[in-house]
């Protein structure tokens, strides 16, 4: 839970006004259950592609 809150805060910074909630969720769900680490890579990917 720690680490999602941290990755929810990272995309809020990196994204700002863009970032939205709905989609963040998307990309955590997405996948089902994953390593932290594959986890922390589809949020940078989900990050990259909104900028």
């Amino acid at each position: 839970m720690m680490k999602n809150l941290e990755l929810r805060e990272k995309a809020e910074k990196a994204l700002g006004p863009k970032f939205d909630l709905k989609q963040f969720h998307r990309v955590v769900l997405a996948n089902g259950s994953v390593p932290l680490a594959i986890l922390e890579e589809n949020i940078n990917t989900y990050i990259q592609q909104k900028k």
